[in-house]
C-alpha cells in the first residue's frame, strides 16, 4: 500500500491485476474469431505500452523500449484492419448467398462438438455412394442403356400371337328365290400370326451403341466409387490429423501463457528486458492464431464429410431437397 501511495504521488497509476489475468484476455480462443484475437493483441500491447510509459518517465526504462512497444502496437492495429476489411467483404458476400441485405449482421460460430464418426468405414462408404450426385447419374444413365439394349433385343425376336376374335354376324336381304333373310348369330374365332424377323444378323447401329454406352457407364461407375474411397478415406485421415494437431497447438497455447505470465512477473521485478516481453506476447499471439486457424480447419473438413454424407441440410438444420431413388 505505501509503494502504491508513493507511485501515486509522483502521478503514476497502478497497474493491477484483472479478473481475466494481468493483460485483461484470459479468453478461449476457439470461440473468438481473428480479428477478435488481434483486438485482444492490441489491448495487451497498449497495456504494455502504458506500463513502459509510466516506468519511462521514473527511468526505469529506456527510450527504446517505448519506440518497440509503438512499433508492435501498429503492427497489431494494421493486421486487426486488414482482418476488419476482409470480413466485412467476406459478410457481404454470404449475404449475398444468403438473399439478405448485404449489411446484414451474423456471428459465425466454430463448432468445436462433432459427431462421432461411425467404427466401420463401411457404413460410411455407403453413405458416401448412395448421395454422390456423380454415381445417381451414371447409374441413371446405365439404366437407359440396358433398357435401350432390351428393347432392340425384343424388336429383332420372332412373334408368335394367338389372336381371338368374337362378335355378332347380321344377316338381312332378298334371296333369289324372292325371299327374305333375316337373322343374326354370334360367331367366333381363333388364329395363330407368325412374324419373322428379315436380316436378323445385319448390324444394328443403335444396340451396338446401347452396348457401347452401357460399358462405358459400368466402367465410369467403378471408377467414381473407387474414387469415393479414396476422398473417403484421405478425408478421415486428414481429420484425424487435424484433430491431433489442435490439441498440439492448445497445449502450445497453454505454455505460450505460462510463459508470458512468468515473464511478467520477472518484468514487474526488474529482471526481464522489455523486448524479451514483446517477444513473449508475439508469440502468444501467434499461438491463438493457431488455435483458430487449426478450430476452423478441423471445422471444415467436417463439413466436407457432412456434403460427401449427404447430411449438410441437416447439420446445418435446414430442410433439404428429397432424396433421389436409390439404384438398388
Amino acid at each position: 500500500p505505501n509503494a502504491i501511495a508513493l507511485a501515486g504521488a509522483c502521478g503514476l497509476r497502478h497497474q493491477g491485476w484483472t479478473a481475466n489475468g494481468f493483460w485483461g484476455d484470459e479468453l478461449d480462443s476457439a470461440k473468438h474469431p481473428n480479428a477478435a484475437l488481434a483486438s485482444r493483441a492490441i489491448e495487451r500491447t497498449r497495456r504494455l505500452r502504458q506500463y513502459i510509459a509510466n516506468r519511462t518517465s521514473m527511468g526505469l526504462s529506456e527510450e527504446k523500449d517505448l519506440l518497440q512497444t509503438d512499433a508492435q502496437l501498429q503492427a497489431r492495429i494494421a493486421e486487426r484492419d486488414v482482418l476488419v476489411v476482409v470480413w466485412h467483404q467476406q459478410r457481404t458476400s454470404l449475404n449475398r448467398l444468403m438473399g439478405r441485405p448485404f449489411d446484414a449482421s451474423f456471428t459465425l460460430q466454430t463448432a468445436e462438438v462433432f459427431e462421432p464418426l461411425a467404427e466401420a468405414s463401411t457404413l460410411l462408404t455407403s453413405e458416401v455412394q448412395e448421395n454422390s450426385p456423380d454415381l445417381q447419374r451414371q447409374q441413371a444413365q446405365l439404366r437407359l442403356a440396358e433398357s435401350a439394349i432390351q428393347r432392340k433385343r425384343d424388336a429383332a425376336k420372332d412373334k408368335l400371337d394367338l389372336v381371338l376374335s368374337y362378335g355378332n354376324r347380321t344377316r338381312s336381304g332378298d334371296t333369289a328365290l324372292g325371299g327374305v333373310v333375316d337373322d343374326n348369330a354370334r360367331v367366333g374365332g381363333v388364329r395363330l400370326e407368325y412374324g419373322r424377323v428379315l436380316e436378323r444378323g445385319g448390324p444394328d447401329a443403335e444396340l451396338d451403341q446401347a452396348y457401347l454406352d452401357r460399358d462405358i457407364a459400368r466402367q465410369e461407375i467403378g471408377k467414381t466409387r473407387d474414387d469415393l474411397r479414396y476422398d473417403l478415406s484421405g478425408l478421415l485421415a486428414e481429420i484425424d490429423a487435424t484433430r491431433a494437431a489442435l490439441t498440439s497447438y492448445r497445449n502450445s497455447q497453454a505454455r505460450e501463457e505460462a510463459k508470458l505470465k512468468e515473464a511478467e512477473r520477472r518484468y514487474r521485478a526488474g529482471r526481464v528486458e522489455t523486448d524479451r516481453l514483446i517477444q513473449y506476447e508475439s508469440e502468444l499471439y501467434f499461438a491463438e492464431l493457431s488455435v483458430a486457424l487449426q478450430s476452423i480447419e478441423l471445422a471444415r473438413k467436417h463439413v466436407q464429410l457432412a456434403i460427401l454424407r449427404g447430411t449438410l441440410w441437416q447439420r446445418a438444420g435446414l430442410q433439404g431437397p428429397p432424396p433421389m431413388e436409390a439404384t438398388p
